[in-house]
């Protein structure tokens, strides 16, 4: 059924095939996370001909379930994520950074990266007192 990506467990409960997917060193669930799984949950209703109505994500070393329902709603947000890549990888648009200033203060590549925030401000780095690396954010969150 699957050549490359795969689920790592296809289960049946209640006449269905129910992908599950193991994230053994994620501490919470990420949007990715979710994504692959429908992405699973889909190719299982284009092979199997019936739509699973969810899959499991297994998360962390305690391997915490979550059932993750195949929503419509869902599956019009995969959709949305699969367009936006087809349009970069077929008409060379540009990918949309959506970085956080905390992850910003730690990147590799700050210092050549033109992102701006929506209010158009960069997130210039600054050397704090003690020799951290911060981000001059508008908040009066201190970011360290």
């Amino acid at each position: 059924m699957f050549q490359r990506f795969r689920p790592d467990a296809i289960v049946v409960e209640n006449g269905f095939f129910i992908p599950v997917e193991r994230k053994p060193l994620a501490k919470k669930i990420r949007d990715r996370h979710i994504a692959q799984l429908l992405v699973y949950m889909r190719l299982v209703e284009e092979f199997e001909g019936k739509k699973p109505p969810y899959g499991y994500l297994i998360i962390g070393k305690g391997c915490r379930k979550v059932k993750i329902h195949n929503s419509a709603g869902r599956q019009q947000w995969l959709q949305k994520q699969i367009d936006a890549m087809r349009e970069i990888a077929t008409k060379g648009a540009q990918a949309q950074a959506t970085p956080h200033p905390r992850k910003c203060a730690k990147c590799s590549v700050r210092e050549s990266c033109s992102f701006r925030n929506d209010t158009g401000e960069e997130f210039p780095v600054q050397i704090g007192s003690r020799g951290e690396q911060k981000l001059a954010v508008q908040s009066s969150e201190a970011v360290s």
